[in-house]
């Protein structure tokens, strides 16, 4: 049934998605309040989906330009998100053999390539079990020469296509040509080897080269986190319970940033749990797909399961790409930024900043993991933490490592054979 963006007749009545009981009547739509949702609910009152129409916002980050056209950035995602209640997994396999994310380096261990792997569980608007599964790689190496070859076909003052024994003989003559009797100038510049002889020189005093380079820099110091975010994103505007990559404006204007757009999304509620989810992603980057589908069927009470795959290589020839690249890195500087003056103001050393930062991140990694709030805000409560951001650095420790060992040990319980999982031995 065609969406028409209005709220659902209030006698609607539809079927009930796999897993909740099958056909059976349902309650009326119930308006929740803005943003406008509409809510189904069974005849037990409990909810099986939700329509939500959400408004996306460019001054909240939400929304970006790529060539006159509006996007939706990763922070769009999430607030379309808690309505559509995908849940995003990173298994911790990028391949059978291969860890997620995967870090490839040279034999000088300078980054080269980030691999990320995302794969969304959710529901469709018809109900079916769908799978959003990302494969994202960022090949630092390649969208640096690309970038740079665009550079100087656009730009020909900035750089050349030169054969490695041509680099000493056309320094030689810009110098001669830039030189003056009271001025000498020496000219340099880097070469970036595409296949042996040939590669690209680039004029390191050109100001067009050294923002390449800056920005390069930046990609590197970021690259896992870009790669990351494209990859949930694209399980995201991939997923049909979302399924929305270009938005058009409904209000507000392009000079001032602020305009905005609607989306309808739609949620439907079920029972998978986090530790399924998990162990489900993991046969699927294992390969063992007809596997996954077999225990989603099971999971939904044998209702229809869909995938939707797509492997992905970050192209600067995709405005959409680099859209994407230049709104994480320019986050992630805002945020360092941030802390740097968190750090001043608390007369803090920033390593010890620095630290906190990696601190924490652990401790997001480590919940995730958990996948028990209770348990811990437990932990919490028996470390004495009453806010993770201002704990002093052992007792973040303390909590990572009670964590880890929490973690651990669940795992171990699930290696157990079926009936003796959590046994305890008798005294």
């Amino acid at each position: 049934m065609q969406d028409d963006g209005k709220a659902p007749p209030a006698a609607e009545t539809t079927t009930a998605p796999p897993g909740n009981g099958g056909a059976k009547e349902e309650k009326a739509g119930v308006k929740l309040g803005e943003p406008e949702l509409f809510a189904k609910l069974g005849p037990d009152g409990k909810l099986l989906a939700v329509r939500g129409v959400i408004t996306l916002k460019e001054k909240l980050g939400q929304l970006y330009s790529v060539q006159g056209k509006l996007s939706i950035s990763a922070a769009g995602y999430a607030a379309l998100n808690q309505v559509a209640g995908v849940n995003v997994i990173t298994p911790l396999t990028l391949r059978p053999g291969e860890s997620n994310p995967n870090l490839i380096t040279d034999d000088l261990h300078r980054l080269r390539a980030v691999e990320v792997r995302k794969i969304a569980f959710g529901l469709s608007p018809t109900g079916n079990v769908v799978v959003s599964d990302s494969l994202v790689r960022f090949d630092l190496w390649s969208y640096r020469l690309h970038e740079m070859a665009n550079l100087i076909k656009n730009t020909p003052s900035a750089g050349t296509f030169l054969h490695q024994d041509e680099i000493a003989a056309h320094e030689a003559k810009l110098s001669k040509d830039r030189s003056t009797p009271e001025k000498p100038v020496v000219v340099k510049g880097w070469f970036l080897l595409y296949e042996a002889p040939l590669g690209i020189w680039l004029d390191l005093s050109h100001a067009d080269v050294k923002d390449k380079l800056v920005a390069a820099i930046q990609r590197q110091k970021f690259a896992e986190r870009i790669a990351t975010t494209i990859a949930w994103r694209n399980c995201m505007k991939q997923h049909p319970a979302i399924a929305r990559a270009i938005v058009e404006t409904v209000r507000g204007d392009a000079e001032r940033k602020n305009r905005e757009a609607v989306v309808t999304v739609f949620g439907f509620r079920h029972d998978f749990s986090q530790t399924q989810m998990e162990r489900l992603s993991t046969l699927i980057a294992d390969g063992k797909m007809d596997d996954a589908k077999e225990g989603m069927r099971a999971l939904s009470k044998g209702g229809e399961v869909e995938t939707v795959e797509a492997a992905t290589v970050i192209d600067p020839e995709k405005a959409d790409d680099t859209g994407v690249v230049a709104a994480t890195i320019a986050e992630e500087a805002d945020e360092a930024a941030g802390e740097v003056r968190l750090a001043q103001a608390q007369e803090l050393p920033l390593d010890e900043a620095n630290t906190r930062r990696d601190l924490i991140h652990e401790v997001s990694l480590g919940v995730g993991a958990l996948g028990d709030h209770k348990r811990y805000s437990a932990l919490l409560k028996e470390l004495h933490i009453e806010n993770v951001s201002l704990a002093p650095l052992d007792k973040l420790r303390e909590l990572n490592a009670a964590i880890s060992k929490e973690v651990s040990e669940r795992e171990i319980d699930k290696s157990k054979p079926a009936g003796i999982q959590g046994a305890k031995p008798k005294p």
